[in-house]
C-alpha cells in the first residue's frame, strides 16, 4: 500500500494539470478570459479542494471571475472525474491568489527601507555623553 501523502501529492499534481488545462481552455464564459491556475491546495480528507487563480484583467472584475467559477465548478468537477478516474473528486472552491501582490509590497517596504538614511551610523548623541 501507497503512503497517503505520496498518493495525496499525486493526485495533487493530476488535479493541478487538469484544472490547468479546463479552466483557461474549455471554458465558453467570457469572464475567464486569461483566467489561470496558479496553485492548489487538497485537504487532508481530500474532500476539497482550494483552487487559486489570477486572471489578465482588472482588479475590479475579480469577484466576477470567482462568481463565474463557483458556477461552473459543477462541470470543472465533471471533467476532472472524467479524465482522472477518481472515485472521489473533491469539492473545489475558488480564491484570488493575492500572493504576487503581497510579495510586490513587501518588496516595496524592504525598497523603502534599504533606501532610508541610516540614523544609528551618525554617534551618540549629546544625551548619551554626558557625564552622570
Amino acid at each position: 500500500m501507497t503512503d497517503p501523502s505520496i498518493r495525496m501529492a499525486r493526485i495533487s499534481e493530476l488535479l493541478f494539470e487538469e484544472l490547468e488545462g479546463v479552466i483557461p481552455f474549455e471554458m465558453d464564459d467570457p469572464r475567464l478570459i486569461g483566467c489561470r491556475v496558479t496553485r492548489i491546495r487538497l485537504a487532508p480528507d481530500m474532500n476539497t479542494c482550494r483552487v487559486y487563480v489570477l486572471n489578465d484583467g482588472p482588479p475590479e472584475e475579480r469577484p466576477d471571475v470567482l462568481h463565474a467559477l463557483e458556477h461552473a465548478a459543477p462541470f470543472i468537477r465533471s471533467q476532472a472525474a472524467a479524465s482522472l478516474g477518481l472515485k472521489h473528486t473533491p469539492k473545489f472552491l475558488f480564491f484570488y491568489d493575492d500572493a504576487e501582490e503581497k510579495a510586490e509590497r513587501v518588496d516595496a517596504i524592504i525598497r523603502g527601507l534599504e533606501h532610508r538614511p541610516d540614523t544609528t551610523a551618525a554617534g551618540p548623541t549629546p544625551e548619551d555623553t554626558s557625564d552622570e
